[in-house]
Parts: structure tokens; sequence; C-alpha cells
């Protein structure tokens, strides 16, 4: 027994020894130049913008359908927000129009290109979702809200929004979710799986 416990010990010792803790990333790898596309840059900005724009009310999820349509996942987290309907509607709205200017802004910047041709109504849609299960509550596409027949804001009894359902949107304009490949779609970009 006690030769099993100095022989572990021992092991122990050479094996920690044996790995020096260090960078793999060497000066070399961060000086190589590399030729980005717009579409990457594109996809690098709505990414950053996702992650400034997110917080602990809302988040964005960004991708890029096979329609070349910027689809943002907006998940609404704010109980409060999603128990008021047209609180959250608000709330989103001003989400959304903050998105898109911070994303005009940068655009000219990252993707000169694609900045000249960016239309807010018809290049970016945003899927809402409430809370950490997702449960799809609207549609944002050329300005205009488009509702799920079966959301219910949290706690609150059913409500009639008058605007007509986001799954009634004809595929051919923003492209169906759930009808889309997964997989690779053409880069090696995360926004594009």
């Amino acid at each position: 027994m006690k030769y099993q416990y100095l022989l572990a010990i021992a092991l122990s010792i050479v094996l920690l020894g044996s790995t020096e803790v260090g960078a793999e990333i060497k000066s070399s790898d961060l000086t190589k130049q590399v030729t980005l596309t717009e579409e990457a840059a594109l996809l690098t900005q709505v990414d950053a913008v996702s992650l400034y724009m997110s917080s602990d009310k809302v988040a964005f999820a960004p991708r890029l359908n096979n329609a070349n349509i910027i689809e943002v996942e907006t998940t609404v987290l704010d109980n409060n927000l999603l128990a008021n309907s047209s609180a959250m509607q608000g709330f989103v709205t001003r989400t959304i129009d903050s998105f898109v200017s911070v994303l005009q802004e940068r655009l000219p910047i990252y993707a000169p290109s694609v900045a000249s041709k960016f239309r807010k109504n018809g290049d970016v849609k945003f899927m809402i979702n409430a809370g950490g299960e997702r449960k799809p509550v609207a549609m944002w596409y050329a300005g205009k809200w488009y509702w799920d027949k079966a959301w219910t804001p949290y706690a609150a009894p059913v409500v009639n929004y008058g605007v007509a359902p986001y799954r009634a949107v004809p595929n051919h304009v923003v492209g169906d979710v759930a009808a889309q490949a997964k997989g690779k779609l053409g880069c090696n970009c995360p926004a594009r799986r």
C-alpha cells in the first residue's frame, strides 16, 4: 500500500513537472495577413453589435440565412416586459432601432460594399422569443410586427394585437426559419450555421 502511494505521488510530480504552461499563439501568427470577404466583415460586425446590445433584458444571436437576410434571434429575458405586451413591443422596437442604427454606423468602415446596398427594411429581420425557453413571440421585418398566434404574455390574458400573425408572412419574402437547412452555408463564419 505504501509503495502504491509513493508511486502515485512520484508519477504526479513527473506529470506536473513535465507540462509547461505557455501560450500557443505565436507573434508570427498575429502578424499574418488575412483577407476578409465582405460577408465575413458583415457577420463580424453583426456579431459585435449583438454582443454590444445584449443586456439582462434582451439577448441577440444573429445568423445569415440562405436568402442573405440577417436573422437576429432576439430573446426577451425580463419578466416584467414579458407580462406586458405593449411595454415589450415598445422596448424591443427601440432596441431594434438602436441595433440597426449602430450596425449602419459600423458597416461603412468594415464592409463598405455591403453598406452601400444595406436596407434596414429588407436585409435584417428579428425573431423575437420569450424567456430562457425561447418561446416564439413575434417577428419584426420591414418595419412591421408579425405576432405568433400562440403567444400569450406571461401572467396576462390573451390579447388580440390587430396585426397579421408572423407565420403568415410569405416565405419567399423573409424565409422560413424552420425549413432552412442547418450546417455550413458557404463559409466558416460562426453566424453561418
